[in-house]
């Protein structure tokens, strides 16, 4: 399965508890190291499409820390390759 990561150029690097909410994205991708709630080893890894046209692959599956959201709009995948900032879904959340 590919999944789409449309992330925008940002200039100042955020902290590792920092994301960027994104329309574009299909799905939460976090940088190794962002605030998550369990956080296992993916056993089915995603693929990516990445904005520069690589292809990456997700780490592990981990919920967003954000109470009060049911759990399936809270799961994510861990992308190690993302340097500057984790991407929250807007899509998944209108769902």
């Amino acid at each position: 399965m590919q999944i789409s990561c449309n992330a925008s150029r940002v200039i100042n690097k955020p902290r590792d508890n920092k994301a960027i909410a994104d329309t574009g994205t299909t799905d939460h991708f976090l940088k190794e190291g962002a605030p998550c709630d369990e956080k296992e080893i993916a056993t089915h890894p995603i693929e990516i499409d990445m904005p520069n046209g690589s292809v990456e692959r997700s780490t592990h599956t981990c919920y967003l820390r954000i109470p009060g959201l049911p759990k399936k709009l809270r799961k994510g995948h861990i992308v190690p390759s993302l340097s500057h900032s984790s991407l929250v879904s807007i899509k998944k959340f209108c769902r």
